[in-house]
């Protein structure tokens, strides 16, 4: 609508100029009539005769068509009506023949960061192909920041427009960049937030593996203190141990000392001169009363230790009796055992006491055969356990293991097996005199029960088994029930 008012008002401004004849602005009053038709009504305030008739001035046919974009400047506003005095001829105006968007009288402007091609045609309401015509131009990639450009006018009369400048950047433009500067900054701003966060990020991480490895050190320190507490601590049990040792020893050779030095002193007699020897005056002989004295002393020093003496002796005593009873109530519930295993006439076996050191009354080698003779050696070795040693009711005998063992008179087999606790693989023997033999601490068993065995014949192989600790072979001969001492039935071969 605008577009429409601007065209007809230009119109309007070119038929005014050329009929400045009148001063009578009623002529304006229709743009569309003809500004060359004149009615004597019209001009009837001109005296008859005062001036001369001014020709007509010929106009040539006014053409219109659509314009070809959305807008187009404003034309100026219409003149005011001219003052009620003779015109002067009008001047006609030159016709350039062209219609359309045009570079003269246009607005050179300088293409900023952010201007493309159809945002200028937007924001002054101009054909992109106008101002890339009016700039002789054929690409927008052409228009780069910082080009000098022209916006193009449209000339819709084919006439030289006057050269008037638009307003050099619009309003519009300047908020454009005011955004535009404020979304720059915004994302430097997010950019620096960002890389803040990551130096706090980064800072973190550091501080992390700075505390981990503070934490691995303190762990570590706590380690080495707790190693050397113990060490001080083991260190410290050592020592008293050693002390305790130590004053044990210093005691004993105290009270040893004590009683050779009043013993000693009991037993002095008093020196006698020898030739040529001057004895001296203030020498004293030695009192009969002291020397009683000192010998009822060491008399006395001498019971007390034996006092000592006998007092550990009887409580080392009292200590034995109660082992060899606990020994004997094993004994017993084990001979029970073997009861209900072998036959009537079998013997009750018991544990053999575990052979942790070798007695001293452990004969060297196999021992000479007794009047009574009537077994074999069930195998060959040395004896590290005799009869009767600490409840043995039995003999012990080292061997190597594997090796075998043999029946030291034929017979049948009463028992195979290992249910006997403390025995380990143990076989029992009943012989036709009476007789039972007892080999235990076996390492295999060669026979079962009811098997007929001959004298020397391999019944089972040597180990450990039971409660020992190396390999031998614990051999007992029993008559009704009650124990034997082997060495007394062995014969020498």
């Amino acid at each position: 609508m605008l577009r429409t008012l601007s065209r007809v008002a230009l119109i309007g401004i070119i038929g005014g100029a050329a009929a400045a004849c009148s001063s009578d602005a009623s002529r304006l009053s229709n743009p569309f009539s003809n500004p060359f038709d004149s009615e004597p009504s019209a001009t009837g305030s001109l005296p008859d005769g005062g001036l001369k008739s001014v020709p007509p001035v010929r106009t040539g046919r006014i053409q219109s068509e659509a314009l070809s974009a959305p807008g187009a400047p404003r034309a100026a506003s219409v003149a005011p009506p001219a003052q009620t005095h003779a015109a002067a001829p009008a001047t006609r105006v030159a016709s350039t023949g062209q219609v359309g968007w045009s570079a003269q009288g246009g607005t050179q402007i300088t293409v900023s960061q952010n201007d493309s091609l159809n945002q200028m045609a937007t924001r002054y309401g101009v054909p992109a192909s106008a101002i890339l015509s009016a700039n002789g131009l054929s690409s927008a990639n052409q228009i780069t920041p910082g080009r000098q450009i022209v916006i193009p006018v449209y000339n819709a009369s084919g006439l030289n427009p006057a050269a008037a400048p638009m307003t050099a950047r619009p309003a519009r433009a300047a908020e454009e960049k005011r955004e535009d500067a404020k979304q720059v900054e915004s994302k430097l701003a997010a950019k620096r937030e960002e890389a803040a966060k990551e130096a706090k990020r980064e800072e973190a991480k550091e501080a992390a593996k700075e505390a981990a490895k503070e934490a691995a050190k303190r762990e570590e320190a706590s380690k080495a203190a707790e190693k050397r507490a113990a060490d001080k601590e083991a260190e410290r049990k050592e020592a008293l141990a050693r002390d305790a040792a130590a004053r044990k020893v210093a005691d004993a050779k105290t009270r040893k000392e004590a009683v050779k030095e009043a013993a000693a002193k009991a037993d002095d007699k008093p020196r006698h001169v020898r030739p040529g020897q001057v004895a001296k005056a203030d020498e004293k002989k030695p009192d009969p009363k002291a020397e009683a004295k000192a010998k009822a002393e060491a008399k006395a020093m001498e019971a007390k230790a034996e006092a000592k003496a006998a007092a550990k002796a009887e409580a080392v005593q009292k200590l034995a009796e109660a082992k060899a009873a606990k020994e004997a109530a094993q004994k017993a519930a084990a001979a029970e055992k073997v009861e209900k295993v072998a036959a009537k006439e079998a013997p009750k076996p018991v544990a053999a006491a575990t052979p942790a050191k070798p007695e001293p009354a452990a004969t060297g080698s196999v021992a000479e055969a007794a009047a009574s003779e009537s077994f074999r050696w069930p195998a060959k070795g040395r004896v590290i356990s005799g009869y009767g040693t600490s409840g043995n009711e039995g003999i012990n005998i080292a061997v190597p293991e594997g090796t075998p063992v043999k029946a030291a008179e034929e017979g049948t087999v009463a028992y195979a097996g290992s249910d006997v606790k403390g025995y380990g693989k143990l076989v029992l023997v009943r012989h036709a005199n009476g007789y039972v033999s007892a080999y235990a601490h076996n390492g295999e068993i060669d026979v079962k029960p009811g098997d007929k065995v001959k004298r020397g014949q391999t019944i089972a192989k040597s180990g450990a088994s039971g409660n020992v600790t190396s390999p031998q072979l614990h051999f007992e001969i029993r008559k009704g029930g009650a124990p034997v001492d082997p060495m007394s039935q062995l014969a020498s071969n």
